[in-house]
């Protein structure tokens, strides 16, 4: 009897690099014979960055985005999907309660969900209601999924926390891009950006929405713009957005009022970064939350001295004074203060990137990461079967 896999990613591609990761979690399944299907919300800008996915023949399924937590027309069109095509193995991506109810109602063998980010009431980082302690969709997902994969350790302790029993949690970090460790020349990568030798360049990863923390780090720049009149910030990352516009217009204000129009720059989307990363002297993570911060580890293996809030990951690969400096979420004077000790003392930088360097990330790469989930996949597989 064959099996089939359906990923409900829910989202689009906005690149040929997340193809090419989607691609790797994939081709375990499809390598083994199983039938397998990819959920997206709609087609990428463009349909061609698919191919890769077409050529080793996952089936792409679109349907429209959840509307909330318990959207019944999600739900029943899940359920149908799942009826019609037979499937053993439902994998729910962030967007998480309406799907898996769906997946449930088909009585699929084995669902799982993939928790990439904290709970909304870290992200605002507001004062706790009874709301945000009942959950109720985080519970509804976590009972109805076989396992939560927590995307770290923070995410994992944050459900355990709620009482989720720890036998359906596995920490699943994310994969890193094995194409972040080639060397990209430096000089060539700051001609490209334009950066003179002696300017000192403190560059972010992202994308312009509140959760990310770029006002932050935008006011603390501010403060210590005039003080090293070397440094240069570099925001990269998608501005355009429907959800990132109005924000990117806050921050362009800003710039404005403090004259910082000379000293700041934003990239936009980039589908490759190592070109940025290489033009940097330093990296910083200034989010208010992330489930795991991705680009943080991308930073380190950069060899860039790191700069990041207390989210994710960071506690984890973050050594004040050792490869950079861990602070706390919000706090932009604390963050000028880092910034400035890094920007007036290149012995410090230099130290802090040879920390950077040899950081154990503890982290696969997309290859690896696409085995273990196939893995995981057969394992409860069997389990079910067994039972």
């Amino acid at each position: 009897m064959g099996v089939t896999l359906i990923r409900y990613w829910g989202s689009y591609f906005k690149s040929p690099r997340a193809v090419s990761n989607m691609v790797n979690q994939l081709k375990g399944p499809l390598a083994k014979g199983w039938d397998t299907h990819l959920v997206c919300c709609w087609p990428p800008e463009d349909e061609k960055w698919l191919q890769p996915l077409l050529d080793i023949g996952v089936k792409i399924e679109y349907m429209p985005r959840a509307k909330g937590n318990f959207d019944w027309k999600c739900m029943y069109r899940v359920c149908k999907l799942c009826r019609r095509l037979r499937c053993n193995v439902f994998h729910c991506d962030n967007m998480h309660t309406s799907p898996l109810i769906g997946a449930s109602l088909a009585r699929v063998a084995v669902r799982l969900w993939s928790k990439r980010s904290m709970n909304a009431a870290f992200e605002r980082g507001g004062k706790e209601t009874i709301r945000n302690r009942i959950v109720l969709s985080v519970r509804l997902s976590c009972l109805l999924a076989t396992k939560t994969l927590a995307v770290s350790k923070t995410v994992r302790e944050e459900l355990i926390k709620l009482r989720i029993p720890s036998s359906k949690l596995m920490v699943f970090n994310n994969p890193m891009d094995s194409k972040i460790l080639c060397s990209v020349n430096r000089d060539k990568a700051r001609v490209v950006y334009g950066y003179a030798p002696s300017e000192i360049v403190i560059t972010t990863i992202g994308h312009a929405v509140p959760v990310k923390g770029w006002d932050i780090l935008l006011r603390a720049f501010s403060d210590i713009a005039n003080e090293v009149p070397q440094a240069r910030l570099l925001f990269v990352g998608s501005i355009t957005g429907y959800n990132e516009s109005h924000h990117y217009e806050e921050l362009a204000r800003f710039i404005d009022q403090n004259g910082l129009r000379t000293k700041v720059r934003f990239t936009g989307h980039l589908i490759e970064i190592n070109e940025a990363l290489a033009a940097s002297d330093i990296f910083v993570l200034p989010s208010r939350s992330e489930g795991f911060g991705i680009v943080l580890v991308e930073g380190l293996a950069a060899g860039l001295p790191c700069v990041s809030t207390k989210v994710g990951i960071a506690s984890e690969v973050i050594q004040t004074g050792v490869n950079g400096f861990l602070l706390e979420r919000e706090n932009y004077r604390e963050m000028a203060k880092a910034l400035l000790k890094l920007a007036k003392d290149s012995n410090l930088r230099k130290r802090l990137a040879e920390g950077a360097r040899t950081t154990p990330l503890g982290v696969p790469t997309m290859e690896e990461y696409g085995d273990q989930l196939f893995n995981l996949y057969e394992s409860l597989l069997r389990d079910h079967t067994k039972s």
